[in-house]
């Protein structure tokens, strides 16, 4: 009895949720990791236009001049990363393809239930959206 009143209860809300629609599309920036760095980098450009005695239009530059810095900084580092990703990949597909030469089909079914985070499983999409890396389907 008490749990189909839990259950009709979580029936409702879920019905409740649907019914007001798509969740609001957050702001671009949200977060609390953008706005620590959004009030950082505010506190540098006073810092500098104290330090420096800038003009309104010297700052103007400067910032534009530091906002550039930074995107080129972030290419670099997605590239870089990509690079990281990419040696990852190739090293866990060398592993699993050698363990597969050790372990049989049953066995290696196992060991891909049993360490589904050393195998590079995302989540995407929220809870319970999984998308599984190279070599777990």
């Amino acid at each position: 009895m008490r749990r189909s009143l839990i259950l009709l209860a979580m029936l409702g809300m879920t019905g409740a949720a649907l019914a007001s629609g798509p969740p609001a599309a957050r702001p671009a920036c949200s977060g609390y990791f953008r706005t620590m760095m959004h009030r950082m980098e505010q506190r540098r450009m006073k810092q500098l236009t104290v330090l420096l005695g800038l003009t309104p239009a010297q700052r103007g530059k400067v910032k534009a001049i530091l906002a550039e810095e930074h995107a080129r900084l972030r290419r670099r580092m997605r590239k870089v990363m990509e690079q990281v990703r990419a040696t990852h990949r190739a090293a866990r597909h060398e592993t699993l393809e050698k363990l597969s030469s050790v372990l049989s089909p049953e066995q290696m079914s196992k060991l891909k239930l049993l360490m589904p985070g050393r195998m590079m499983i995302r989540f995407r999409g929220g809870p319970g959206a999984r998308v599984f890396g190279p070599g777990m389907r």
